[in-house]
């Protein structure tokens, strides 16, 4: 059990969810790729009404 590690996330919009495991490095990979990929979402989410407004322009 040396490459597994107690890994604790914690998304709390509402209490939403709460998770408490060893993980894997293969595990702590895919969350951080999963948290990276929802962030760019919401990023480009927020770019899209200033990239219509400049192709306006």
């Amino acid at each position: 059990m040396s490459n597994y590690s107690k890994t604790k996330l914690k998304i709390h919009p509402k209490e939403g969810l709460e998770m408490e495991t060893y993980a894997t490095p293969f595990i702590k990979i895919a969350i951080g790729i999963a948290i990276i990929l929802v962030s760019l979402a919401v990023l480009a989410l927020g770019i899209t009404p200033l990239v219509s407004a400049l192709r306006w322009w």
